[in-house]
């Protein structure tokens, strides 16, 4: 059966949003009440996140090639760090989890 990678982006946009909201905030030193709209896209984006969680690790256990490139550059494009080395080191390690989560779901069928 074929899941997409729909919800799984959905949770990763919610993440994105809420890590950028909170370095967005925090970017003066201090975080308080002046900052609250920046809080309010990662809020919105947490009702689609959340209200499809449970399909996230289905649909990672059923990453094809195609969908897991999808998702990488997804990745890619939503964060750009001034230190290239460190970039890439993060992008090797999303896509070596992608990698285990594939494997992890692939033992969990062959012991049923």
């Amino acid at each position: 059966m074929e899941y997409g990678i729909k919800e799984t982006k959905e949770l990763l946009d919610f993440g994105f949003k809420l890590s950028g909201a909170i370095m967005d905030a925090s970017a003066d030193g201090t975080v308080n009440l002046t900052d609250a709209p920046l809080f309010f896209p990662p809020l919105m984006s947490s009702v689609k996140a959340f209200g499809g969680i449970q399909g996230v690790s289905a649909e990672l256990v059923d990453l094809d090639e195609v969908e897991k490139a999808e998702l990488l550059d997804y990745v890619r494009g939503q964060f750009d760090l001034p230190d290239d080395q460190l970039e890439m080191l993060i992008e090797d390690t999303i896509a070596l989890v992608l990698d285990l989560v594939k494997l992890g779901g692939r033992w969990a069928k062959y012991r049923k």
